[in-house]
């Protein structure tokens, strides 16, 4: 089991701080996203990050429209988590697992089958900056027969109710 500690340390409100993250449509390309969904993902406002009772990662992104699914798990144990929704919203599921947890990074990887099948690789990291502690995640996804994308977030602490 990875270290709940070093796992801890990312917990919290995140705000997406939208001019310091890339655009997220070489991305949205890779996936065969339809115009009108790409708008929903300019709708991304932040991610809540927990551990839940039953030793799950939970990586919830935080959206303008409440039905967008968009919530993880991990287990803590490095396993392959239950099948759940793909992050891309395609029918079908993915598993995802926690590969790594150290002091400052974090490293979360998605697989799923069936249409446009692949897989996508998160390192989270907590960098110091002037305005406080960010979260600066960097994705990278490969798609078969399609190639890979990558894109980078930023995001700062949230205080409650903000």
């Amino acid at each position: 089991m990875l270290d709940a500690k070093t796992v801890q340390q990312f917990c919290g409100q995140w705000t997406k701080v939208g001019a310091r993250s890339d655009s997220m449509d070489k991305f949205c390309e890779l996936f065969g996203v339809p115009k009108w969904l790409r708008q929903a993902t300019r709708l991304m406002t932040g991610m809540q990050i927990s551990i839940a009772d039953d030793n799950t990662l939970v990586v919830k992104q935080v959206c303008k429209l409440g039905w967008v699914p968009a919530v993880e798990t991990f287990p803590l144990d490095g396993s392959c988590s239950k099948p759940q929704k793909r992050r891309d919203m395609r029918s079908g599921k993915q598993t995802g697992q926690l590969l790594e947890a150290a002091e400052g990074s974090m490293t979360v990887r998605v697989c799923w089958a069936g249409s446009l099948p692949g897989s996508a690789v998160d390192t989270l990291q907590l960098q110091e900056s002037p305005e406080g502690i960010l979260l600066v995640v960097f994705h990278k996804a490969q798609v078969e027969g399609r190639g890979t994308a990558e894109f980078r977030e930023v995001f700062k602490a949230s205080t409650a109710g903000s």
